[in-house]
């Protein structure tokens, strides 16, 4: 998963940590290992999170439409929580 940052925002490494950890925590990830990537060579500020699907147990977790079932909702609820810049979908311009 990839998180990307308006380019007005400038978060302290702290921050960026909340909202990895909160965003892992709102679409089920919470108790899976993950890392959290932070790399400097694009204009924007972005974070990269990796996990594994398959819990402790055995059980593997869904990630069928993860994107609009959990990190879409999430997404929004980060923006809000943070006071983070909204991210703005691009409209096709057929």
């Amino acid at each position: 998963m990839s998180l990307n940052f308006g380019l007005s925002q400038n978060l302290s490494r702290e921050k960026l940590i909340a909202v990895a950890n909160t965003h892992m925590e709102k679409i089920g990830f919470k108790q899976q290992p993950y890392l959290v990537y932070q790399h400097h060579d694009v204009v924007h500020m972005d974070l990269h999170l990796v996990s594994i699907n398959i819990e402790r147990d055995g059980k593997r977790i869904d990630l069928h439409n993860i994107d609009m079932r959990k990190s879409e909702p999430a997404r929004k609820a980060i923006e809000k929580l943070f006071g983070l810049v909204k991210a703005a979908r691009k409209k096709n311009l057929v």
